[in-house]
């Protein structure tokens, strides 16, 4: 059986989110306490300067990474009846607040007017209020059809859309998430222009299609993808879990991740053996030990290895 390691070059970050969606009017907190992170407070107004009531808020968190994995929609508030709101840190679910930490954007849409705006947080300094107001102009609508690899509409497929409005990020998770109709379609409505976007489409049973979404397309009221047609996730893949020593390890996750997969995770038998069942085509990278993957890397405790869809001999093997 041969033995496979991830190159030394190989980085894996898990940047795994928690989803909290706030549902009706935003709370207004006047005192909030400053070490607990920022509150952010503004009003929303449309591109005639009239303020705008029932505006979908996203706060979503932008990183630089070659691998990202995540969880569910960013987090969600809306302006109340006067398009003021206030949001604070630990309602938002991201995370203990750290001074001067960058990347953090407020998208606020105006879904019923097609109005939506982007704006980058300066959170810099200690907590408190922080003051943010948003001006929507006109957005635009993002829409498709997925299929399978025979040509049939792939129904209640997830759609996920990420923003990348710095060069060489996108959010730690899905900003705004959908399922496709009976007919495979799917849209995103009331989206700020001008930027750059990263879109993913997974169903259970088929792999995984990542599409960019460049800044120049965005600048039309409609922009109407190609068709996504998704592989058939028919492969099995197979492996053992071995310690430093060479003992098989019983009872430990495995994970399966990959551009192009569903992401998966199951199980060691008693024998250290894992297999998974529905696996597409293509590049994948397992892992086991996952309370030992950490930023950057895996944690010598841990430990993971590269295959492809159909491999039924992989050795993950922990240092």
């Amino acid at each position: 059986m041969q033995k496979t390691s991830i190159p030394n070059d190989w980085m894996l970050v898990l940047g795994i989110a928690l989803v909290c969606e706030l549902v009706g009017e935003a709370q207004i907190m006047p005192n909030p306490d400053p070490g607990s992170g920022p509150t952010l407070m503004g009003t929303v107004f449309d591109p005639a300067g009239s303020t705008v009531p029932g505006a979908e808020l996203v706060v979503a968190q932008v990183i630089k990474s070659r691998t990202v994995a995540g969880r569910g929609p960013s987090r969600v508030s809306k302006s109340d009846d006067h398009g003021k709101f206030a949001v604070a840190w630990e309602s938002v679910s991201l995370g203990a607040w750290v001074p001067n930490a960058g990347g953090y954007w407020l998208i606020g849409r105006d879904l019923p007017h097609g109005f939506a705006a982007a704006v980058k947080l300066d959170l810099r300094g200690p907590g408190g209020v922080k003051s943010v107001d948003l001006h929507l102009q006109p957005g635009f609508t993002l829409s498709g059809c997925v299929q399978d690899s025979k040509g049939a509409a792939l129904k209640s497929a997830t759609v996920q859309l990420y923003i990348r409005p710095e060069d060489g990020s996108r959010s730690r998770s899905p900003d705004w998430e959908v399922r496709t109709d009976s007919l495979g379609g799917f849209s995103f409505t009331a989206l700020p222009a001008g930027y750059d976007y990263q879109m993913s489409v997974l169903a259970p049973g088929y792999g995984r299609f990542n599409l960019p979404v460049h800044a120049a397309q965005t600048q039309s009221a409609l922009l109407k993808l190609p068709t996504v047609s998704l592989k058939s996730a028919d492969k099995r893949l197979e492996g053992r879990v071995l310690d430093a020593d060479g003992k098989a390890v019983a009872m430990t996750q495995v994970q399966l991740v990959g551009a192009e997969q569903f992401p998966q995770s199951t199980n060691t038998d008693d024998s250290g053996r894992f297999i998974f069942h529905s696996v597409s085509d293509g590049r994948v990278t397992v892992y086991a030990d996952t309370t030992n993957v950490t930023e950057g890397g895996f944690h010598p405790r841990g430990g993971g290895a590269q295959a492809r869809g159909g491999d039924l001999n992989i050795v993950i093997q922990f240092k």
